[in-house]
């Protein structure tokens, strides 16, 4: 609606695309204006012949890519990295980036493996002309608290949010897949697009599926099933099987870096059922964790209330969590300290980060979120941690990376994807909940506990811990491990520049001499996917040659 309105109304442009459409407000209305009223996942870059000058921008929080590079005769943008590297690739590669690979630790906003190629950032737009180089942020929050929000009427509130949220992305679909696990950030979705059918959504344009692991710990069948029973919806559910060496290679050339996820047969399951299902959107939880996230609500309450009301509230989250009273109680506590402790910790933390990557030929760069490589805290200007955390977590850049990774793998398939709790309005409001109108029953992710109360089952309502899905990854490492030691029994020459040798070997001899546990393989997989990665990196240069 905003956007039509700025692109000369409803009447004057109907039947415009997107497309058409974001370059109608421009011409109008100017990009400042057209950005404030763009909403959604996108990317683009506009040309304007006539002010000679390229506009780019990206959404808010990341979920559609668009990268640039700076080079002697102007700057390119693309969609992937690939597209802007010239010549031979592996001389191209940022030794910073992947030591930052190796050690575990998130890029930052802007960082690719390859040097000389950044990324637009999320809420970023690029103004660009011969004489010009200009960025800036369209969206950075006002840190407010809404004094009419109470406890009584948030859950109500919030679930109109998220209804609103999954029915504009629906808006621009005809046949929508959403990815479904037992947890409540996808379940809650569903009960939002329940919610629509009958005078804004057919049943038979939308459908849920889910993977399962049966027998294992990772599987939440049960669950799925109990929702699957109380929704009108088609639902497909798929055993995830283990893959090659191959697909990691083919997953990570498709993503431009050596980040594959062990459990990407996850999206080539969904993306399986929605191309049967001739669909055109893939919807996710994606966000829910971040949006939800309670984790300094006590420390809120340690300073809002009254000590004896904070112990009896950190006495019921450990009962709830099913967790030791210590472990709830000593990070709020530690979190309470003052911000000079906090930096010195912060300081600590990252040195042992960097340490861990013990594998590491080369050095990570140093690196400070708030000195401007990625959207600022703002922390200390909002009313709460809590209310700080909901807008710091949706714009990290390990948010946007996620959102980069799963958008790849989808696009390739044809499919769009959208995650509803990535919702500019829904995390506004979040944002804006005061600390004392906030669910605090000692649950995590009360809010939306209480928003889906009645319409999701109590078995799904009371789960309190997240299923990850450790048991098919140790399954899927099991069986690669033998392939991967015969394919690396030491340092390929390609990543000799990278890798220890020394190291290498005896984190080897470690895994060799030990009973095969997640976390024996998960400390050689950033080197053996960095192998995998540099070896097709070299093929196919090899090719191109």
């Amino acid at each position: 609606g905003r956007l039509r309105s700025l692109a000369d109304g409803e009447a004057s442009t109907t039947g415009y695309d997107d497309r058409a459409l974001i370059l109608s407000a421009y011409r109008r209305s100017g990009w400042k204006r057209m950005l404030e009223a763009l909403d959604g996942d996108f990317a683009f870059v506009i040309w304007d012949e006539e002010k000679r000058v390229a506009i780019a921008a990206r959404d808010r929080f990341g979920v559609m890519p668009l990268f640039f590079s700076d080079t002697p005769t102007g700057i390119r943008f693309a969609s992937e990295p690939k597209q802007l590297i010239a010549g031979e690739p592996l001389a191209n590669l940022d030794e910073s980036a992947i030591a930052g690979h190796l050690a575990g630790r998130p890029a930052t906003h802007r960082e690719t493996y390859f040097a000389g190629i950044s990324r637009v950032m999320p809420s970023e737009v690029l103004v660009v002309s011969e004489s010009s180089f200009e960025r800036s942020l369209y969206w950075d929050p006002e840190p407010v608290s809404n004094t009419s929000l109470t406890a009584d009427n948030v859950p109500h509130i919030f679930r109109e949010h998220l209804v609103d949220a999954v029915r504009r992305r629906l808006d621009s679909s005809t046949n929508a897949v959403s990815q479904m696990s037992g947890g409540l950030d996808s379940t809650s979705i569903t009960a939002a697009a329940f919610v629509l059918t009958g005078s804004q959504l057919a049943v038979e344009e939308f459908a849920t599926v889910s993977a399962v692991f049966p027998g294992s710990s990772s599987d939440e069948s049960d669950l799925i099933n109990e929702v699957v029973a109380s929704q009108p919806f088609t639902h497909h559910s798929f055993t995830v099987s283990t893959v090659t060496l191959d697909d990691y290679a083919d997953v990570m050339r498709q993503i431009d870096g050596p980040r594959v996820s062990p459990t990407h047969p996850l999206e080539t399951g969904t993306a399986e059922f929605a191309g049967e299902r001739r669909a055109d959107l893939v919807l996710t939880g994606l966000g829910g964790d971040y949006v939800l996230d309670d984790s300094q609500l006590l420390v809120d309450l340690l300073k809002d209330r009254s000590p004896r009301e904070w112990w009896r509230l950190a006495r019921k989250t450990s009962a709830s969590r099913n967790a030791r009273m210590m472990s709830v109680v000593v990070p709020s506590l530690l979190s309470a300290t003052p911000e000079r402790a906090r930096v010195m910790l912060r300081r600590l933390s990252t040195g042992q980060t960097q340490e861990h990557g013990d594998l590491m030929t080369t050095g990570l760069r140093s690196h400070d979120p708030l000195t401007g490589q990625e959207p600022s805290e703002n922390r200390s200007s909002y009313p709460s941690r809590t209310q700080a955390t909901t807008i710091t977590g949706v714009r990290s850049s390990l948010v946007s990376q996620i959102n980069e990774y799963v958008e790849t793998r989808f696009s390739r398939a044809g499919l769009g994807v959208s995650h509803p709790y990535l919702d500019r309005e829904l995390i506004e409001f979040v944002a804006s909940i005061p600390v004392d109108a906030r669910p605090a029953d000692g649950r995590s992710k009360s809010l939306v506990r209480q928003a889906f109360e009645g319409s999701l089952p109590k078995s799904v309502l009371a789960k309190q811990r997240k299923t990850m899905a450790d048991a098919y990854i140790l399954a899927q490492f099991t069986i690669l491990g033998g392939t991967f030691m015969d394919r690396y029994p030491s340092v390929p020459a390609v990543a000799q520049r990278f890798v220890d040798a020394k190291r290498y070997e005896a984190a080897l001899q470690r895994f060799e001499s030990t009973e095969a546990t997640l976390e024996s393989f998960s400390s050689l997989w950033p080197a053996w996917t960095l192998f995998i990665w540099l070896d097709r990196l070299g093929s196919s240069s090899d090719e191109r040659g």
